[in-house]
């Protein structure tokens, strides 16, 4: 009966063996899995992470434009306002006929209007 016994065992030992084995494969493959994931991941966190600081780089540097745009304006909306005032004295000198002091100097031409244009 020995005999008989040991030969259930034997065969019982290869058939847990041969059910293990591949499931030892399919463990080692899932953890190779697992640890392309997570590598994947902490990858993808780094991308959020050097998205999220060149968004809040655009950020600032956007606002830093729209003060030197907004700045420029202010200096431009002066200029026009002293040009402005310019042309207002010396419309002012010249007098209604258009004659005067403006009509005077080389490559000047004061319309009927009152505005000054330079002739080449």
């Amino acid at each position: 009966m020995t005999p008989w016994v040991d030969t259930i065992l034997l065969l019982a030992l290869m058939a847990t063996s041969a059910c293990v084995v591949p499931m030892y494969l399919k463990l080692k493959r899932l953890d190779r899995t697992q640890a392309e994931y997570g590598r994947i991941l902490t990858q993808s966190g780094q991308a959020l992470a050097q998205a999220g600081e060149a968004v809040r780089n655009f950020s600032t540097e956007g606002r830093e434009i729209l003060e030197a745009l907004d700045q420029r304006i202010g200096e431009a909306r002066q200029t026009l306002a002293e040009l402005e005032a310019s042309r207002r004295e010396i419309a002012g000198r010249e007098g209604p006929s258009g004659e005067g002091p403006g009509r005077e100097g080389p490559g000047r031409d004061v319309a009927a209007t009152g505005r000054h244009q330079l002739t080449a």
